[in-house]
């Protein structure tokens, strides 16, 4: 195993972790934080996380108890961390109407999260504290698990062919493994995917279904099911606008019936001759031509709202679909509005022959001073005429708006709820530590990420890893547009001040998809550069147990081990509370401290050089004075000098009784 250091720095430093880097979380149930740091510096630690996860309680805490700390720390040579609350950086909540997101409740995290980084300002005014927060708060993100073949086969419905066929096309789906162990194949699949509604932020989940299908058997991967969610989507919003334009197109044939009825009447109302039945019917058939114009105008209406949604959506058609109709001679946005424009056109025309077509018509009849007969005659003629000519237009404009709109590709608007998280959580940060070092520069708090479940949101160490990058990306491009602070600089700024905070336990849930230590290994080799800090604690990889080291199954040393080579790589080493072993819950139920327990488990050395015996070997032993640190004295010491050492030599602290000393009988001066 690789140590931290060639050397010790005091009797109780470990292979794999410092001693003074070691540290312990305060009681996450009082606001007595005070109380807890002094409590956990009694113990003996270099490191006090104040465990603030619940918002509420955080902000019971006044701001002078932060100072507080800050001396307390200070003038013990201890240094306090922050497990900041738990709150979802990306704007992701479960409401009242289900789980969403919602950029109004993203920006009010990042107001909590900037408070929030002023008191951690207040814990070490002239220092950096460390405060992390989780990356997600539970919702699922990609759920990957690890299957055999048979299971695929099996459960699935896949044949060699289809697995063959999906490991080249579906990439992001499935990924092969193979265990040595076995020496059989064994594959990585995607079980689920969240997919989130980027305007409305609906969300849907996506679940890899196996279909029975009169063709046969039908696998639907949640990318498949995202994809599909898209264009049944896209479809809709299509069908919308046709089925709205066919309903005008009826109306507006049933208006031009009555038209073919009204024109005779008019003619003969003009002409003073109708009957007072005729008068009516003409009255009826106006009022019917008046509520016709009403209903098409709405819709009308609904079918340029729904032209403007469609408009609006093309911002969520991917860059590389716009690119590739762009090489084609297709430029979306611009057709897009050509295609508004021309249908408005188009809608104009028909309006001013619907309105005026008729009177040219009845001028037309008028001049020719036709008998009765003949003029109705002429009227039919004319209005078939009239009827012809908008039936042209409208089928061209009917034609005009399915091909443009057939021609545009899905518009992504469902999107994995992954790069959504990413993306927001980025934002948030690189907005709180931008206002947090235009205050405090040097002294700015050091924001971590810390991962948690990995089936949630950004629960892999590839997404964490991006998310941090992302984050730091754009704090540096706020220092240099805004500060005109260097790139060079900007960039190192940024680096030093967001990072991640491993935790050992977190990561072992990865065991109940299926994945054993190796997979554990590769996600923490994977996330190694960025971690500034450890959360330390055990479990078996279902719950959140919160053992000391080495009481579950989490392969805590050679996690370690790997961060530590990574660490030595880089010239770094950790630090006063970069360690924070997380065993409340062990604690909690057995009362018993579990640092003694850490200190086994990393085959911490008694003494400053590594030799014998070692904390595991000697802990729990009862030994001679002088010898060890065994739990109980030896009898001796109590024959010797009685209950409570009451009759210890004055010389070494014991009572004076006389005048004279007890061993060698001089006086006492």
């Amino acid at each position: 195993m690789i140590p931290f250091k060639s050397k010790y720095e005091g009797s109780l430093d470990s292979s794999y972790v410092p001693q003074y880097a070691m540290g312990a979380p305060t009681s996450p149930q009082t606001a007595n934080q005070i109380a807890e740091a002094t409590s956990r510096l009694n113990a003996g630690v270099f490191g006090v996380d104040l465990a603030l996860i619940d918002e509420r309680l955080f902000e019971t805490i006044p701001k002078q108890h932060f100072k507080e700390i800050d001396r307390l720390m200070k003038l013990t040579g201890a240094k306090a961390t922050i497990h900041g609350p738990i709150v979802d950086l990306a704007g992701f909540s479960a409401g009242e109407g289900g789980a969403r997101w919602d950029e109004d409740n993203r920006t009010l995290t990042e107001k909590k999260v900037k408070y929030y980084m002023d008191m951690a300002h207040e814990t070490d005014s002239k220092g950096n504290t460390p405060i992390n927060f989780h990356i997600n708060t539970g919702l699922p993100g990609e759920v990957w698990e690890k299957v055999n073949e048979d299971r695929l086969k099996k459960e699935y419905g896949l044949t060699s062919k289809d697995i063959e066929k999906f490991e080249k096309e579906e990439k992001d789906f499935i990924r092969e493994n193979y265990n040595p162990k076995t020496g059989k194949k064994e594959y990585e699949i995607m079980r689920n995917m969240l997919a989130v509604d980027q305007e409305t932020g609906q969300l849907s989940p996506l679940k890899l279904e196996a279909k029975q299908y009169p063709g046969g058997p039908k696998l639907w991967t949640p990318t498949e099911r995202l994809n599909n969610h898209n264009q049944t989507r896209w479809d809709q919003e299509k069908l919308k606008i046709f089925q709205l334009q066919q309903q005008k197109d009826e109306i507006e044939d049933k208006k031009l019936k009555i038209l073919r009825e009204l024109q005779p009447l008019e003619y003969g109302h003009e002409k003073r001759v109708l009957a007072k039945e005729e008068e009516g019917k003409r009255a009826q058939l106006i009022k019917g031509i008046k509520l016709y114009d009403d209903h098409t105008k709405e819709l009308g209406q609904h079918i340029y709202t729904g032209l403007n949604e469609v408009y609006n959506d093309l911002r969520y058609i991917s860059k590389e679909d716009k690119k590739d109709l762009k090489s084609k001679g297709f430029n979306v946005d611009l057709e897009v509005r050509k295609m508004t424009e021309d249908y408005q056109e188009t809608n104009k025309k028909i309006k001013d022959i619907a309105n005026y077509g008729q009177r040219e018509i009845v001028n037309l009849v008028r001049s020719k001073n036709l008998p009765e007969r003949e003029a109705n005659e002429l009227f039919k003629e004319k209005i078939m005429e009239l009827e012809n000519k908008i039936d042209i237009l409208r089928d061209q404009q009917y034609r005009e708006l399915q091909r443009n709109l057939n021609s545009l590709p899905a518009p992504e608007k469902f999107i994995p709820a992954n790069n959504l998280a990413k993306e927001k959580t980025a934002e948030t940060v690189s907005n709180v530590l931008f206002e947090s070092w235009k205050k405090y520069k040097d002294n700015t708090p050091i924001l971590l990420l810390e991962n948690y479940i990995p089936e949630g949101l950004l629960g892999s160490a590839k997404d964490l890893g991006e998310t941090v990058d992302e984050s730091r990306k754009k704090f540096a491009q706020k220092l240099i547009k805004e500060k005109n602070i260097s790139k060079e600089e900007a960039e190192k700024t940024a680096e030093k001040l967001i990072g991640v905070t491993w935790d050992v336990g977190h990561i072992n849930f990865l065991r109940k998809f299926g994945y054993d230590e190796k997979k554990v290994l590769e996600e923490t080799e994977k996330i190694a550069p960025y971690i500034k800090q450890v959360h330390i604690t055990d479990n078996f990889g279902f719950n959140d147990a919160h053992l000391p080291p080495g009481m579950g199954n989490a392969p805590i040393k050679e996690e370690m081990e790997l961060i530590v080579k990574e660490m030595k790589r880089k010239g770094l080493e950790f630090k006063k509370g970069s360690v924070i072993i997380e065993a409340g819950a062990f604690v909690g139920q057995f009362k018993e401290n579990p640092h003694p327990y850490t200190l086994e488990y990393f085959e911490s050395p008694l003494y400053t050089y590594k030799n014998q015996p070692y904390w595991k070997d000697i802990w729990e032993t009862e030994a001679p004075y002088g010898v060890g640190y065994g739990q109980i004295l030896p009898e001796q010491h109590f024959q010797m000098y009685g209950a409570g050492f009451s009759n210890l030599p004055t010389d070494l602290g014991g009572p004076i009784s006389q005048d004279r000393s007890r061993f060698a009988g001089t006086p006492n001066t």
